[in-house]
């Protein structure tokens, strides 16, 4: 899973339903994912795939039917089993008629067509469009939620090149990501002065930020850039509002536990790097989520002072 950097709500094992996006390479020594599970033959409520399915289902991958026939409470087992079953391995048991996926295409859809898929029961994240890149992938993809009776209307588009599925368990090492980098030496001062970013002025540009949680520090300035001109004070009718907050995507708040995170929750396990310094942090992603790395988004917070 990018998925990404870990939020600090994830202190303590957990599992992560979202989105599972490289979006920053701090992230990707943040989490791991657990090993697939070998698939030979599909189960669907306790009988075999039939051979005809799997072979005309060739873009879908077999983890994903794995994972539908997981789904299916087997005959005597309570609801609350099949459901502790079902997190025990990383799926989502909220959603047992569909998986979160990965969509591979040969380009990027217009919002005409991701509307139309959405009747499909082929729910596309707009905002999380990653790119071909000649030489390393010759794909991109877009995250979706899919439907599994919608699974042969991905075979048979021919704009839909591969589906794989994004629910996995994962665990935090921002403990083992401090270690490889030398982090805990710093503030353990080992060699020279311990420090843990006392006196440093941390700017942090992102989807948005939970600042009612425990391990993030009360920000000394926080505007949410998506809405305004300029900062308060700055001159103009339209000042930025200081709410930062983002309900629908929580890669801000991940980020910024990673950054400035005081471990608070996990017992000082899951510190921040620089949990010490003072935290400045603006949104730059709309509700619901736009990209933070979107190049208008970029160019916002670049170009102000």
């Amino acid at each position: 899973m990018l998925h990404c950097p870990l939020n600090p709500r994830r202190g303590i094992e957990r599992l992560s339903y979202g989105w599972v996006v490289a979006a920053l390479a701090i992230a990707a020594t943040t989490g791991s994912q657990a090993p697939a599970q070998p698939v030979a033959q599909g189960q669907r409520g306790g009988e075999a795939l039939s051979r005809g399915e799997r072979a005309s289902l060739t873009k879908i991958s077999s983890v994903i039917l794995w994972h539908r026939d997981l789904k299916v409470r087997p005959e005597g087992t309570s609801g609350e089993e099949h459901r502790q079953m079902l997190l025990k391995r990383g799926l989502n048991p909220e959603s047992l008629g569909a998986e979160k996926c990965a969509l591979y295409l040969a380009r990027k859809l217009t919002d005409g067509e991701i509307a139309d898929l959405a009747t499909k029961g082929i729910n596309v994240n707009r905002s999380v469009w990653i790119p071909p890149v000649p030489g390393s992938h010759p794909f991109g993809y877009y995250l979706a939620t899919v439907r599994y009776d919608s699974l042969q209307h991905v075979q048979n588009d021919p704009r839909m090149l591969r589906l794989m599925s994004v629910e996995s368990l994962t665990h935090p090492l921002t403990d083992v990501a401090g270690v490889m980098t030398n982090v805990d030496d710093i503030h353990d001062g080992v060699g020279f002065t311990a420090r843990d970013g006392n006196g440093i002025k941390f700017a942090i540009a992102d989807s948005g930020l939970d600042t009612n949680h425990a391990d993030i520090p009360t920000p000394v300035e926080a505007y949410d850039m998506t809405d305004g001109t300029c900062a308060p004070g700055g001159g103009c009718a339209d000042p930025w509002d200081t709410d930062v907050s983002n309900t629908a995507i929580d890669h801000g708040t991940h980020v910024t536990g990673i950054a400035v995170g005081s471990g608070s929750l996990s017992s000082g396990r899951y510190v921040g790097a620089a949990p010490g310094a003072s935290l400045y942090f603006y949104k730059i992603g709309q509700d619901p989520p736009e990209k933070p790395d979107d190049p208008d988004l970029r160019g916002r917070a670049l170009d102000e002072d």
